[in-house]
């Protein structure tokens, strides 16, 4: 969701949506914040300026023609090449500079230079360059030199091709090659490719990538294995030469392409979209390693000819340019993508993808995963290829603007990942490169022109932004705790604690979409969508042997849990079965997979009766369904009487032992077991699961919260796994070191199947391996990392906790749904992206775990060191009330603070974030409002049995389950 920052007759109809959910949000948020709302707006910069157009940058400028001696330079240039004028910034240098391949007199067949100071943008010098044409990327779409900046050195590198086609290289006997230009001298040297990079008779320069790499002062470029040809699986290839080769002119020394395993067709170099593949060249810390930081060489393409699914591969720097070397890491992206940004200093990469709505997914080297995602369109496909990017890698400021939200600015560098503050008065469509110059708060913006944006306009907009805020500056948990002795009637104990749980989580991202696997076609997709067009793509969930909260605290003791858990939407749907009329919505798409289930619905009547025009009764549906379909299961919590779950006819074949202890003042507990046997859900089957938490006191520990988990009888398609074990524990006693946690590998064992090794005691990280191989375009496995500091315990003993971090809550959230907390053993995902569904995927999580504890020590009529509470007098001898707080809502007591002047930037920042993680944490809820109000059950009351039975696609077999222990 974005903050929409201009105000009276300037906002567009969707800074009033902004302005309702921020509305919403502020429900959410503590009231304190909503009080300090008024005082600080989070839209604005601390000097309250708003972006505006300052002035432009002209392409065939009358100054840059007079330099170089022509009368009209837009005559001169080159007509079939619409990427004229357009220009590169060297921050370094404090220059830009315009690049023209000229076809007339007094030039012909001759490249154009045009520099200009960054702060006038006067025109400082000019250069030509006979016989040689810049080449340039998928012409009028986003076109943009194949060109990289070396910044170390102060020197620009352009790939070029001998002007004038097959003649020009006949004439001039010359390869394409390299021109290296010292942006200090203005002199150049030509590099031509060796004959067995450059033998194309179209003469097409065969790039398809390249950056300079400053760590070991290298050229990087990906060229696709044969241009335009499907042979050798239409691989990427990466090669690359010293910039010392590229001084000494003439022909380079020969190379051997590194092919990119991993990688098939360019996505980004491909007919459709507007840029180059970008190469990500940061260091990250070597995760499946020793730690250590090195860096990586990330590049984005296709994992197969045949799915529109954009992976990333990542590969270790120092063997990089191996031609024999394998070493390849690929983390799935978006389907569809359409342009890209990227920053190099903070090691992040944005793609921008093509489907249902328009995002930018944030890639992170770090992490080496998807840490985010920024709404840039609400058009999907239709604005996708006509918005432009561009990237401060000074403050990781993001940059972009298109029709619908107009300006946007994120902080996209930070954690979690902000959403863009927007600016709909200076909307524009293009798909250029956005230009920054981050010394002066400006950027350079080249739109399209009305025609649908297949062209640049013919000027760059420079517009003013507001300069970057610092980063929110973190509270420090320990400053909750007093560091001393608990000593009754003089110190204040404050703690709280909570452990969560669950044997087997299934989530389906998009609903039935996240299921029905659509390979990429966009017409497939749109027949999922279908499914969908009665019940919406809202998430589905389904949990065995849950244990979803065991809270213990100074005020509060709750307890809950589930042998099977739903979510809320699904419950509500089984209740009104004609909510999810597949049939009819399917009725007239003629399609042999679709008449088979329409056969299957006529002849068994699974939908009830239908009347004389074929379109089945709500009422009969209801009626005749709904006692056979209604959960019937009520879950054990502190108010059941019991503290023991119940269930009725429909769910009782899968129901455990489950019941929560609450009747102690110091400890809570609670168990789940689901003894489903086996309960199958698409191609994964489970015999048994269990789960058990408790949060106690204990004298010498502090607050104790343990979790555990196990799951037994699992196959995944073939493949069996015997067990999984998870547990976790965390201890906080207010005191310094005594916050910590015991944390140990998941348990696994006896796993086999086909191409994986069979062990009886097994190694996880092994496990996860074989897994992934034997699976590969299939599924992904993997495993989860608990938030560091938070494991490590605080120095100060307030917290220690085993749970998801912010990042990865936020990167879930966006990317799946998922908004769970719990650290799984084992997570596998399927993958079902479609360019017109957007993300539909299917997340399966084995033997989840969560425990946290908090303890904090005051002396008594001390505060907590946090944010006053509603009514308190703070300082109160000098206390003053703040005018621009004024009376609180409804007749409330007004909050008496006193605030110095030095403390209000704290307060507009820590209100910016607290209003960044909600608008964050909604985004989801109120992208699409038809997903909040329509929800469905399609996948879990009549699509389960039809998907289990036909999908193949996942996972090669699927285990037949018992019929009683199945979820019908």
């Amino acid at each position: 969701m974005h903050s929409t920052v201009e105000f009276g007759d300037e906002v567009s109809s969707r800074a009033k949506g902004s302005a309702v959910r921020r509305a919403v949000t502020a429900v959410a948020v503590l009231f304190v914040a909503s009080v300090l709302a008024l005082i600080a707006s989070p839209a604005q910069s601390a000097d309250g300026s708003l972006p505006k157009i300052t002035g432009a940058v002209p392409r065939f400028g009358v100054d840059a023609a007079r330099a170089l001696g022509v009368a009209d330079l837009r005559a001169i240039t080159d007509p079939a090449e619409h990427g004229n004028g357009v220009a590169l910034i060297d921050p370094g240098l404090d220059r830009i500079f315009q690049l023209y391949n000229l076809a007339a007199d007094p030039h012909p067949h001759a490249l154009a230079i045009v520099e200009r100071d960054l702060e006038t943008f006067s025109v400082k010098r000019t250069k030509i360059i006979p016989d040689r044409h810049a080449y340039m990327a998928n012409g009028s779409k986003g076109a943009e030199w194949v060109a990289t900046l070396d910044n170390k050195n102060g020197r620009l590198i352009v790939a070029y091709r001998p002007s004038g086609g097959l003649e020009g290289r006949i004439r001039t006997a010359a390869m394409p090659g390299f021109l290296t230009i010292d942006l200090r001298s203005y002199e150049h040297v030509d590099s031509s490719f060796p004959n067995v990079l450059a033998d194309f008779a179209d003469t097409l320069l065969p790039v398809a990538g390249l950056e300079y790499d400053e760590s070991t002062d290298t050229v990087l470029m990906l060229q696709p294995a044969a241009h335009g040809v499907g042979s050798m699986g239409n691989a990427l290839m990466l090669s690359g030469w010293k910039a010392s080769d590229l001084l000494k002119g003439g022909e380079l020394p020969a190379v051997t392409p590194r092919p990119i395993r991993a990688c098939r067709r360019d996505p980004l170099n491909d007919s459709n979209s507007h840029y180059l593949s970008p190469i990500l060249i940061a260091a990250g810390p070597d995760k499946e390693g020793n730690g250590s930081m090195k860096t990586w060489v990330t590049v984005p393409c296709y994992s197969s000819t045949f799915s529109t699914n954009v992976v990333i591969v990542r590969m270790d720097r120092a063997s990089a340019l191996d031609p024999h070397a394998t070493q390849e890491k690929a983390v799935v992206a978006p389907a569809g993508v359409t342009a890209w940004a990227f920053d190099t200093k903070h090691g992040r990469l944005y793609l921008v993808n093509e489907s249902a709505e328009t995002d930018a997914w944030v890639y992170e080297v770090s992490t080496n995963a998807f840490v985010g995602i920024i709404a840039l369109s609400p058009k999907g496909i239709a604005e996708s290829t006509a918005l432009s990017l561009g990237v401060d890698e000074t403050s990781g400021r993001l940059y972009g603007r298109a029709y619908s939200y107009g300006l946007m600015i994120s902080a996209a560098a930070q954690d979690p990942v902000p959403q863009a503050d927007v600016y709909p008065r200076l909307s524009a469509g293009g798909s250029f490169r956005i230009l920054v110059d981050a010394k002066r708060n400006r950027i350079l913006s080249l739109p399209g022109v009305a025609d649908g944006n297949s062209k640049p306009g013919d000027a760059y907009e420079v517009i003013a932004v507001p300069p970057p805020l610092p980063p929110p500056v973190r509270e420090d948990p320990d400053s909750r705790t007093a560091q001393v002795d608990e000593v009754p009637g003089k110190t204040v104990t404050q703690f709280s604690g909570n452990a969560s749980a669950y044997g087997l989580r299934v989530l389906l991202s998009r609903g039935v979409s996240g299921a029905v696997p659509t390979n990429g076609n966009d017409n497939a997709g749109k027949v999922a969508a279908n499914v969908n067009s009665y019940c919406g793509f809202t998430d589905r969930e389904l949990v065995m042997a849950r244990v979803s909260k065991t809270e213990l605290s100074n005020n509060s003791r709750f307890a809950r849990a589930a042998a099977v858990d739903l979510d809320n939407a699904t419950v509500v749907d089984l209740r009104q079965p004609s909510r999810c009329d597949a049939y009819n919505s399917y009725k007239d798409i003629p399609l042999p997979v679709v008449q088979d289930y329409i056969e299957h619905v006529v002849t068994t009547g699974a939908l009830g009766d239908v009347d004389a025009a074929g379109v089945p009764a709500s009422k009969t549906l209801n009626d005749t369904l709904s006692p056979k379909t209604t959960w019937d299961y009520a879950a054990a919590d502190c108010a059941t009487a019991k503290g023991e779950d119940e269930a009725g006819p429909n769910s009782t074949p899968l129901v455990g032992p489950t019941a929560v202890e609450c009747g102690k003042d110091d400890e809570i507990k609670a168990y789940a077991e689901s003894r489903a046997k086996p309960l199958e859900i698409g191609d994964v089957s489970v015999a048994k699961a269990k789960a058990w938490t408790s949060v106690k006191k204990d004298k010498d520990k502090g607050l104790v919260s343990t979790s555990s988990s196990r799951i037994e009888g699992i196959k995944i398609g073939d493949i069996s796994i015997g067990y999984i074990e998870h547990s976790a524990t965390s201890y906080a006693k207010g005191r310094a070191k005594s916050a910590k946690t015991v944390f140990n590998k998941p348990k696994i064992g006896f796993v086999a199947g086909p191409n994986i090794p069979s062990c009886d005691t097994c190694d996880l990280e092994q496990v996860l391996k074989n897994l992934n191989v034997a699976l590969s375009g299939r599924a992904e496995f993997r495993k989860i990392e608990p938030e560091p500091k938070l494991a490590a315990g605080t120095p100060g003993g307030y917290e220690a906790g085993i749970i998801k971090s912010e990042k990865q809550q936020a990167s879930d959230n966006s990317l799946t749904g998922d908004k769970s907390v719990e650290i799984p053993a084992i997570e596998m995902v399927v993958y079902n992206d479609n360019p017109h569904i957007g993300r539909a995927r299917q997340v399966y999580q084995f033997a989840g775990v969560r425990a946290d504890s908090h303890y904090g020590i005051q002396l008594a009529g001390a505060g907590t060191g946090g944010l006053p509470n509603i009514g308190d007098v703070v300082d109160g001898a000098t206390g003053t009330i703040d005018p621009r707080i004024g009376d609180l809502p409804n007749g409330g007591t007004p909050l008496l603070v006193r605030m110095p002047e030095s403390n209000e930037n704290v307060i507009k920042r820590t209100f910016r974030q607290t209003g960044d993680y909600a608008n964050y944490s909604l985004r989801i809820i109120f992208n699409n409002p038809r997903e909040a109000l329509v929800m469905a059950t399609v996948w879990l009351l009549m699509f389960g049995p039809y998907i289990a039975s036909r999908r193949r696609r996942a996972l090669k077999a699927v285990t037949t389950a018992d019929p009683e222990g199945r979820l019908s």
